[in-house]
């Protein structure tokens, strides 16, 4: 079952099987960084480089998982 949005096409819950069990993805909101972290993350160290976080990186590593690719 995937769910789409009206405008963009933009896929929002994609579930499939395998013979491990169901794999759900939902993505309703998401953005590029927090503007107020929680104090548990004041001392955390971030990284110099790496790829963004967005919808399609979940899913092409969803798309890994399911594949047994990791």
């Amino acid at each position: 079952m995937s769910v789409f949005t009206d405008i963009g096409c933009i896929p929002l819950t994609m579930s499939s099987t395998t013979t491990k069990g169901w794999t759900t993805l939902s993505i309703f909101h998401r953005a590029l960084g927090n503007t107020n972290p929680p104090n548990f993350c004041d001392g955390a160290q971030l990284e110099a480089a790496g790829e963004a976080d967005t919808f399609f990186a979940a899913l092409k590593w969803l798309t890994k998982e399911i594949k047994g690719e990791q």
